[in-house]
Protein backbone atom coordinates (compact mmCIF):
# COMPACT_ATOMS: atom_id res chain seq x y z
CA UNK A 1 0.00 0.00 0.00
CA UNK A 2 1.37 3.42 -1.04
CA UNK A 3 1.76 6.06 1.62
CA UNK A 4 0.90 9.59 0.37
CA UNK A 5 2.95 12.19 2.18
CA UNK A 6 1.62 15.26 0.40
CA UNK A 7 -0.37 16.29 -2.60
CA UNK A 8 1.34 16.19 -6.00
CA UNK A 9 2.34 19.61 -7.38
CA UNK A 10 4.41 20.90 -10.41
CA UNK A 11 8.24 20.74 -10.25
CA UNK A 12 9.68 23.77 -8.51
CA UNK A 13 13.35 24.84 -9.04
CA UNK A 14 15.29 25.92 -5.99
CA UNK A 15 18.49 27.99 -6.34
CA UNK A 16 21.47 26.45 -4.66
CA UNK A 17 25.23 27.10 -4.65
CA UNK A 18 27.74 24.31 -4.26
CA UNK A 19 31.52 24.42 -4.64
CA UNK A 20 31.33 27.85 -6.28
CA UNK A 21 28.81 26.63 -8.89
CA UNK A 22 25.39 28.25 -9.09
CA UNK A 23 22.79 25.55 -9.83
CA UNK A 24 19.04 25.11 -9.96
CA UNK A 25 17.73 22.23 -7.87
CA UNK A 26 14.72 20.82 -9.72
CA UNK A 27 12.26 18.89 -7.49
CA UNK A 28 9.66 16.87 -9.37
CA UNK A 29 6.57 17.48 -7.23
CA UNK A 30 6.27 15.36 -4.09
CA UNK A 31 8.13 12.10 -3.72
CA UNK A 32 6.41 9.21 -1.93
CA UNK A 33 7.90 6.20 -0.20
CA UNK A 34 6.30 3.28 -1.99
CA UNK A 35 5.67 -0.33 -0.84
CA UNK A 36 8.52 -1.37 -3.10
CA UNK A 37 10.76 0.53 -0.76
CA UNK A 38 11.56 3.02 -3.53
CA UNK A 39 10.77 6.72 -3.90
CA UNK A 40 8.44 7.88 -6.56
CA UNK A 41 9.52 10.53 -9.10
CA UNK A 42 13.05 11.49 -10.19
CA UNK A 43 16.13 12.54 -8.29
CA UNK A 44 16.93 16.29 -8.15
CA UNK A 45 19.07 17.65 -11.01
CA UNK A 46 21.88 20.24 -10.54
CA UNK A 47 22.32 22.42 -13.65
CA UNK A 48 25.28 24.85 -14.32
CA UNK A 49 23.87 28.27 -15.29
CA UNK A 50 26.99 30.43 -14.75
CA UNK A 51 28.74 31.61 -17.96
CA UNK A 52 32.51 31.25 -18.20
CA UNK A 53 34.81 34.20 -17.51
CA UNK A 54 36.66 35.55 -20.57
CA UNK A 55 39.24 38.36 -20.74
CA UNK A 56 40.11 40.13 -24.00
CA UNK A 57 43.20 42.28 -24.64
CA UNK A 58 42.87 46.04 -24.14
CA UNK A 59 42.11 48.17 -27.19
CA UNK A 60 45.30 49.50 -28.75
CA UNK A 61 46.75 51.70 -31.50
CA UNK A 62 49.57 50.69 -33.86
CA UNK A 63 51.29 52.51 -36.69
CA UNK A 64 51.91 51.53 -40.30
CA UNK A 65 55.46 50.47 -41.19
CA UNK A 66 57.88 52.81 -42.95
CA UNK A 67 56.97 53.12 -46.62
CA UNK A 68 53.75 51.09 -46.23
CA UNK A 69 50.08 51.68 -45.51
CA UNK A 70 49.92 48.57 -43.31
CA UNK A 71 51.63 46.67 -40.51
CA UNK A 72 51.68 43.18 -38.97
CA UNK A 73 49.37 43.15 -35.93
CA UNK A 74 49.29 40.45 -33.27
CA UNK A 75 47.94 40.05 -29.76
CA UNK A 76 47.70 37.47 -26.97
CA UNK A 77 44.55 35.33 -27.42
CA UNK A 78 41.83 35.72 -24.77
CA UNK A 79 41.92 33.57 -21.65
CA UNK A 80 38.77 31.91 -20.29
CA UNK A 81 37.95 29.88 -17.18
CA UNK A 82 34.77 28.16 -15.95
CA UNK A 83 33.40 27.61 -12.47
CA UNK A 84 33.27 23.88 -13.12
CA UNK A 85 36.98 23.72 -13.86
CA UNK A 86 36.19 22.02 -17.16
CA UNK A 87 37.66 23.18 -20.50
CA UNK A 88 36.08 26.18 -22.24
CA UNK A 89 35.69 26.57 -26.00
CA UNK A 90 36.84 29.97 -27.38
CA UNK A 91 35.98 31.13 -30.89
CA UNK A 92 36.43 34.44 -32.71
CA UNK A 93 33.17 35.89 -33.98
CA UNK A 94 34.35 38.97 -35.90
CA UNK A 95 37.34 41.07 -36.90
CA UNK A 96 40.81 40.23 -38.17
CA UNK A 97 42.83 37.39 -36.69
CA UNK A 98 46.07 37.79 -34.78
CA UNK A 99 49.24 38.07 -36.89
CA UNK A 100 47.34 39.70 -39.76
CA UNK A 101 48.72 42.48 -41.96
CA UNK A 102 46.23 45.33 -41.50
CA UNK A 103 45.93 48.51 -43.53
CA UNK A 104 45.36 51.89 -41.91
CA UNK A 105 41.92 52.16 -40.31
CA UNK A 106 39.81 50.97 -37.34
CA UNK A 107 39.00 47.32 -36.62
CA UNK A 108 36.67 45.63 -34.10
CA UNK A 109 37.43 42.14 -32.74
CA UNK A 110 34.99 39.94 -30.77
CA UNK A 111 35.50 36.56 -29.10
CA UNK A 112 32.96 34.12 -27.65
CA UNK A 113 33.49 31.53 -24.87
CA UNK A 114 31.13 28.61 -24.10
CA UNK A 115 31.28 25.89 -21.44
CA UNK A 116 29.97 22.31 -21.55
CA UNK A 117 26.58 23.49 -20.30
CA UNK A 118 26.46 25.86 -23.30
CA UNK A 119 26.64 28.95 -21.13
CA UNK A 120 28.24 31.74 -23.18
CA UNK A 121 30.22 34.92 -22.56
CA UNK A 122 31.84 37.36 -24.98
CA UNK A 123 34.42 40.13 -24.98
CA UNK A 124 35.58 42.64 -27.55
CA UNK A 125 38.32 45.19 -28.21
CA UNK A 126 39.35 47.60 -30.96
CA UNK A 127 42.49 48.06 -33.04
CA UNK A 128 43.36 51.28 -34.83
CA UNK A 129 46.14 51.30 -37.43
CA UNK A 130 47.31 54.89 -37.89
CA UNK A 131 49.27 56.18 -40.87
CA UNK A 132 52.05 58.62 -39.91
CA UNK A 133 52.30 61.44 -42.44
CA UNK A 134 54.57 64.43 -42.95
CA UNK A 135 53.41 67.92 -44.00
CA UNK A 136 52.58 68.04 -47.70
CA UNK A 137 55.21 69.45 -50.03
CA UNK A 138 53.67 71.37 -52.91
CA UNK A 139 55.73 72.37 -55.93
CA UNK A 140 56.09 75.93 -57.20
CA UNK A 141 56.69 77.54 -60.57
CA UNK A 142 60.43 77.09 -60.20
CA UNK A 143 60.60 74.02 -57.93
CA UNK A 144 59.44 70.47 -58.64
CA UNK A 145 58.65 68.01 -55.84
CA UNK A 146 58.61 64.30 -56.72
CA UNK A 147 57.38 61.94 -53.96
CA UNK A 148 56.87 58.38 -55.34
CA UNK A 149 55.42 57.12 -52.03
CA UNK A 150 53.56 60.30 -51.18
CA UNK A 151 54.08 61.92 -47.78
CA UNK A 152 53.87 58.87 -45.51
CA UNK A 153 56.46 57.83 -42.94
CA UNK A 154 59.42 56.30 -44.78
CA UNK A 155 58.79 58.19 -48.03
CA UNK A 156 61.48 60.21 -49.80
CA UNK A 157 60.89 63.30 -51.92
CA UNK A 158 63.27 64.54 -54.60
CA UNK A 159 63.58 68.29 -55.14
CA UNK A 160 64.63 69.83 -58.45
CA UNK A 161 64.62 73.37 -59.82
CA UNK A 162 63.70 74.90 -63.17
CA UNK A 163 66.42 75.71 -65.73
CA UNK A 164 68.42 78.71 -64.60
CA UNK A 165 68.03 77.79 -60.92
CA UNK A 166 69.84 75.45 -58.56
CA UNK A 167 68.84 73.56 -55.41
CA UNK A 168 70.08 75.49 -52.38
CA UNK A 169 70.27 72.74 -49.75
CA UNK A 170 69.58 69.01 -49.76
CA UNK A 171 67.78 67.74 -52.87
CA UNK A 172 66.33 64.77 -50.95
CA UNK A 173 63.93 64.90 -48.00
CA UNK A 174 62.92 61.84 -45.95
CA UNK A 175 59.75 61.55 -43.84
CA UNK A 176 60.72 60.41 -40.31
CA UNK A 177 58.74 59.68 -37.15
CA UNK A 178 59.39 61.58 -33.92
CA UNK A 179 58.03 61.62 -30.37
CA UNK A 180 55.36 59.71 -28.44
CA UNK A 181 52.71 59.41 -29.74
CA UNK A 182 54.70 59.55 -32.97
CA UNK A 183 54.24 62.31 -35.52
CA UNK A 184 55.80 62.72 -38.94
CA UNK A 185 58.23 65.40 -40.00
CA UNK A 186 60.90 65.87 -42.64
CA UNK A 187 64.50 65.15 -41.69
CA UNK A 188 65.84 68.36 -43.29
CA UNK A 189 64.50 71.82 -44.05
CA UNK A 190 62.98 72.25 -47.46
CA UNK A 191 65.60 73.65 -49.86
CA UNK A 192 65.07 76.77 -51.92
CA UNK A 193 65.84 77.40 -55.57
CA UNK A 194 68.58 79.94 -56.11
CA UNK A 195 69.23 81.80 -59.34
CA UNK A 196 72.34 81.49 -61.44
CA UNK A 197 74.14 84.70 -62.29
CA UNK A 198 76.04 85.32 -65.49
CA UNK A 199 79.63 86.28 -64.66
CA UNK A 200 81.48 87.89 -67.56
CA UNK A 201 80.34 89.45 -70.83
CA UNK A 202 76.79 88.69 -71.92
CA UNK A 203 77.79 89.21 -75.57
CA UNK A 204 81.17 88.86 -77.30
CA UNK A 205 82.37 89.72 -80.77
CA UNK A 206 84.91 88.06 -83.02
CA UNK A 207 87.53 90.70 -83.85
CA UNK A 208 90.73 90.66 -85.85
CA UNK A 209 94.00 92.52 -85.86
CA UNK A 210 95.56 93.78 -89.04
CA UNK A 211 97.92 91.20 -90.41
CA UNK A 212 96.65 88.34 -88.20
CA UNK A 213 94.98 85.37 -89.82
CA UNK A 214 93.32 84.28 -86.56
CA UNK A 215 90.70 86.44 -84.83
CA UNK A 216 89.98 86.85 -81.13
CA UNK A 217 86.95 87.37 -78.87
CA UNK A 218 86.45 90.62 -77.02
CA UNK A 219 85.01 90.89 -73.51
CA UNK A 220 85.47 88.48 -70.59
CA UNK A 221 85.12 84.74 -70.24
CA UNK A 222 81.59 83.70 -69.29
CA UNK A 223 80.51 81.39 -66.50
CA UNK A 224 77.28 80.82 -64.55
CA UNK A 225 77.42 80.91 -60.76
CA UNK A 226 74.87 80.91 -57.99
CA UNK A 227 73.48 84.41 -57.70
CA UNK A 228 76.03 86.18 -55.46
CA UNK A 229 75.62 88.72 -52.69
CA UNK A 230 77.14 92.19 -52.69
CA UNK A 231 80.18 92.80 -50.52
CA UNK A 232 79.22 92.69 -46.80
CA UNK A 233 79.31 95.98 -44.93
CA UNK A 234 82.17 96.24 -42.44
CA UNK A 235 81.34 99.00 -39.92
CA UNK A 236 83.98 101.36 -38.48
CA UNK A 237 85.88 99.62 -35.66
CA UNK A 238 84.48 96.28 -36.87
CA UNK A 239 86.35 93.07 -37.75
CA UNK A 240 85.56 89.70 -39.27
CA UNK A 241 86.12 87.14 -36.53
CA UNK A 242 87.93 83.82 -36.89
CA UNK A 243 85.56 81.34 -38.49
CA UNK A 244 84.40 83.76 -41.14
CA UNK A 245 84.70 82.76 -44.78
CA UNK A 246 87.59 84.26 -46.73
CA UNK A 247 84.97 85.42 -49.24
CA UNK A 248 83.75 88.02 -46.71
CA UNK A 249 86.62 90.25 -47.88
CA UNK A 250 85.54 90.19 -51.54
CA UNK A 251 84.42 93.51 -53.00
CA UNK A 252 81.70 91.90 -55.11
CA UNK A 253 80.18 88.58 -56.12
CA UNK A 254 80.24 86.94 -52.69
CA UNK A 255 79.11 83.29 -53.21
CA UNK A 256 75.92 81.94 -51.69
CA UNK A 257 76.48 80.13 -48.40
CA UNK A 258 79.25 82.52 -47.30
CA UNK A 259 79.14 83.10 -43.52
CA UNK A 260 80.55 86.30 -42.00
CA UNK A 261 81.02 86.63 -38.22
CA UNK A 262 81.49 90.11 -36.77
CA UNK A 263 83.29 91.45 -33.74
CA UNK A 264 84.26 94.95 -32.62
CA UNK A 265 87.60 96.40 -31.62
CA UNK A 266 88.44 96.70 -27.93
CA UNK A 267 86.51 99.57 -26.36
CA UNK A 268 83.53 99.10 -28.69
CA UNK A 269 80.47 96.88 -28.54
CA UNK A 270 78.36 95.41 -31.28
CA UNK A 271 74.77 96.51 -31.90
CA UNK A 272 72.94 93.94 -34.01
CA UNK A 273 73.56 90.34 -35.02
CA UNK A 274 77.06 88.87 -35.05
CA UNK A 275 76.53 86.35 -37.86
CA UNK A 276 75.24 86.88 -41.40
CA UNK A 277 75.06 84.47 -44.32
CA UNK A 278 74.65 85.00 -48.05
CA UNK A 279 71.28 83.51 -48.93
CA UNK A 280 69.19 82.83 -51.99
CA UNK A 281 68.96 85.43 -54.74
CA UNK A 282 71.85 87.51 -53.47
CA UNK A 283 70.42 88.63 -50.12
CA UNK A 284 72.15 88.70 -46.74
CA UNK A 285 70.29 86.97 -43.90
CA UNK A 286 70.02 90.05 -41.65
CA UNK A 287 70.88 93.73 -41.27
CA UNK A 288 74.56 94.56 -40.87
CA UNK A 289 75.71 95.37 -37.31
CA UNK A 290 77.47 98.54 -36.13
CA UNK A 291 80.16 99.09 -33.48
CA UNK A 292 79.51 101.71 -30.77
CA UNK A 293 81.98 103.10 -28.26
CA UNK A 294 81.34 101.29 -24.98
CA UNK A 295 79.50 103.45 -22.44
CA UNK A 296 80.33 106.86 -23.94
CA UNK A 297 77.46 109.30 -24.30
CA UNK A 298 77.14 112.39 -26.44
CA UNK A 299 77.55 114.61 -23.38
CA UNK A 300 80.63 113.96 -21.26
CA UNK A 301 82.83 110.91 -21.07
CA UNK A 302 80.98 109.04 -18.31
CA UNK A 303 80.52 105.32 -18.93
CA UNK A 304 76.84 104.42 -18.59
CA UNK A 305 76.04 100.83 -17.61
CA UNK A 306 73.02 98.81 -16.51
CA UNK A 307 72.93 96.38 -13.60
CA UNK A 308 72.36 92.80 -14.74
CA UNK A 309 70.52 92.05 -11.47
CA UNK A 310 67.72 94.35 -12.64
CA UNK A 311 66.80 91.71 -15.22
CA UNK A 312 66.66 88.63 -13.02
CA UNK A 313 66.27 85.19 -14.51
CA UNK A 314 62.51 84.55 -14.68
CA UNK A 315 61.10 81.62 -12.77
CA UNK A 316 60.95 78.59 -15.09
CA UNK A 317 62.91 80.60 -17.67
CA UNK A 318 66.34 81.73 -18.79
CA UNK A 319 68.43 84.84 -19.44
CA UNK A 320 71.00 85.07 -22.22
CA UNK A 321 73.39 87.61 -23.79
CA UNK A 322 74.07 89.19 -20.36
CA UNK A 323 77.60 88.02 -19.59
CA UNK A 324 78.85 90.59 -17.06
CA UNK A 325 77.37 92.14 -13.91
CA UNK A 326 77.46 95.64 -15.48
CA UNK A 327 76.31 95.77 -19.08
CA UNK A 328 77.33 98.81 -21.19
CA UNK A 329 74.92 101.23 -22.80
CA UNK A 330 73.25 99.67 -25.85
CA UNK A 331 73.58 96.08 -24.62
CA UNK A 332 70.68 93.72 -25.23
CA UNK A 333 69.60 90.95 -22.86
CA UNK A 334 67.22 88.17 -23.84
CA UNK A 335 64.65 86.75 -21.41
CA UNK A 336 62.60 83.67 -22.24
CA UNK A 337 60.68 80.70 -20.86
CA UNK A 338 61.44 77.01 -20.99
CA UNK A 339 59.29 74.79 -23.23
CA UNK A 340 55.87 74.27 -21.69
CA UNK A 341 55.70 77.75 -20.18
CA UNK A 342 54.28 81.07 -21.36
CA UNK A 343 55.06 83.48 -22.85
CA UNK A 344 56.57 81.33 -25.60
CA UNK A 345 58.21 84.28 -27.40
CA UNK A 346 61.50 85.58 -25.90
CA UNK A 347 61.69 89.23 -24.89
CA UNK A 348 64.66 91.53 -25.52
CA UNK A 349 65.53 94.44 -23.22
CA UNK A 350 68.06 97.18 -24.02
CA UNK A 351 70.32 99.23 -21.75
CA UNK A 352 69.39 102.91 -22.26
CA UNK A 353 70.01 106.18 -20.42
CA UNK A 354 67.60 107.01 -17.61
CA UNK A 355 66.62 110.64 -18.28
CA UNK A 356 65.47 110.98 -14.67
CA UNK A 357 68.88 110.04 -13.29
CA UNK A 358 72.39 111.41 -13.59
CA UNK A 359 74.21 109.32 -16.18
CA UNK A 360 72.34 106.25 -14.94
CA UNK A 361 71.41 103.34 -17.18
CA UNK A 362 68.14 101.44 -17.10
CA UNK A 363 66.66 98.49 -18.96
CA UNK A 364 63.99 99.25 -21.52
CA UNK A 365 61.58 96.66 -22.86
CA UNK A 366 59.27 93.93 -21.64
CA UNK A 367 60.94 92.30 -18.63
CA UNK A 368 59.61 88.79 -18.05
CA UNK A 369 59.60 88.04 -14.31
CA UNK A 370 57.76 84.72 -14.25
CA UNK A 371 56.85 82.01 -16.73
CA UNK A 372 53.43 80.42 -16.37
CA UNK A 373 52.76 76.74 -17.10
CA UNK A 374 50.92 76.04 -20.32
CA UNK A 375 47.67 74.14 -19.91
CA UNK A 376 44.81 73.12 -22.16
CA UNK A 377 41.08 73.37 -21.45
CA UNK A 378 39.60 69.84 -21.50
CA UNK A 379 37.85 69.21 -24.79
CA UNK A 380 34.26 67.99 -25.02
CA UNK A 381 33.59 64.30 -25.60
CA UNK A 382 32.22 63.42 -29.03
CA UNK A 383 28.54 62.74 -29.60
CA UNK A 384 27.98 59.02 -28.99
CA UNK A 385 31.37 58.84 -27.29
CA UNK A 386 33.34 59.73 -24.17
CA UNK A 387 36.77 60.81 -22.90
CA UNK A 388 38.39 57.54 -21.89
CA UNK A 389 41.50 58.80 -20.08
CA UNK A 390 44.05 61.61 -19.72
CA UNK A 391 47.70 61.18 -18.69
CA UNK A 392 50.58 63.52 -18.00
CA UNK A 393 54.02 61.90 -17.91
CA UNK A 394 52.30 58.48 -17.55
CA UNK A 395 50.31 59.67 -14.51
CA UNK A 396 46.47 59.68 -14.85
CA UNK A 397 44.80 63.09 -14.55
CA UNK A 398 41.22 64.21 -14.02
CA UNK A 399 39.64 64.38 -17.48
CA UNK A 400 37.41 67.32 -16.46
CA UNK A 401 40.26 69.56 -15.21
CA UNK A 402 42.83 71.71 -16.99
CA UNK A 403 45.45 69.46 -18.57
CA UNK A 404 49.19 70.33 -18.26
CA UNK A 405 51.44 70.82 -21.29
CA UNK A 406 52.20 67.54 -23.12
CA UNK A 407 49.22 65.75 -21.53
CA UNK A 408 47.62 63.12 -23.74
CA UNK A 409 43.86 62.48 -23.67
CA UNK A 410 42.16 59.53 -25.34
CA UNK A 411 38.57 59.59 -26.59
CA UNK A 412 36.44 56.60 -27.56
CA UNK A 413 33.12 55.82 -29.20
CA UNK A 414 30.05 54.11 -27.77
CA UNK A 415 29.10 50.58 -28.72
CA UNK A 416 28.18 50.38 -32.41
CA UNK A 417 29.91 53.62 -33.51
CA UNK A 418 33.04 54.06 -35.59
CA UNK A 419 35.70 56.73 -34.75
CA UNK A 420 36.76 59.30 -37.34
CA UNK A 421 39.46 61.77 -36.34
CA UNK A 422 42.11 61.72 -33.61
CA UNK A 423 41.56 59.14 -30.87
CA UNK A 424 44.44 60.57 -28.82
CA UNK A 425 45.32 64.29 -28.70
CA UNK A 426 48.22 66.11 -27.01
CA UNK A 427 48.29 69.50 -25.26
CA UNK A 428 50.86 71.51 -27.25
CA UNK A 429 52.82 74.69 -26.47
CA UNK A 430 50.13 76.97 -27.93
CA UNK A 431 47.73 75.88 -25.19
CA UNK A 432 45.62 74.03 -27.77
CA UNK A 433 45.04 70.37 -28.59
CA UNK A 434 46.72 68.87 -31.62
CA UNK A 435 44.95 66.55 -34.05
CA UNK A 436 41.29 66.68 -35.07
CA UNK A 437 38.15 66.31 -32.92
CA UNK A 438 36.86 62.74 -32.82
CA UNK A 439 33.53 62.02 -34.51
CA UNK A 440 31.57 58.86 -33.79
CA UNK A 441 29.45 57.64 -36.67
CA UNK A 442 27.08 54.71 -36.64
CA UNK A 443 28.95 51.63 -37.80
CA UNK A 444 28.11 48.63 -39.96
CA UNK A 445 25.54 46.20 -38.59
CA UNK A 446 27.89 43.22 -38.86
CA UNK A 447 30.29 44.83 -36.35
CA UNK A 448 29.42 44.12 -32.75
CA UNK A 449 31.50 47.06 -31.61
CA UNK A 450 33.60 49.70 -33.29
CA UNK A 451 37.05 51.00 -32.49
CA UNK A 452 37.30 52.94 -29.30
CA UNK A 453 34.46 51.16 -27.47
CA UNK A 454 35.19 50.20 -23.87
CA UNK A 455 36.04 46.57 -23.35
Amino acid sequence: MDILLAEDRPPEPVSHQKNGMVVHLFVEGTRTCQSSEEWSGSAPICQDITPPHITCPQSFVVYADAGYNSTLVSWIPPNSTDNTGLPVTIEQLSGPTSRSVLEAGPYAVQYNASDEARNKASCHFSIVVNQIKCPYLIGTKIQRVDCPLGHIYGAECNISCAPGYFVNGSDTMACKRYGTPPTGNWDVDRPSCGRYSLIGSSSRHCLSRQGDSVGYWDGEEVMCEAFPCPSPYLPPHGLFRNGSSSACSLRRNVPQGTVCIYQCEEGFFRVGTDTLSCGVNGRWSDDFPVCERAGFLVIGEFITTCDRKAVAIPRYGYRSDCYTSSMPYGSICTLGCYPGYMPDTPSKVTCVVDVNGENVGKWQGNIITECHPISCVPYDPPDHGFIKSCNHEDIPTNTTKLQPYQSVCVAACDYGYTPFGSISRSCIDSGLWDGNPLECKEGRKDYKEKAGSPS
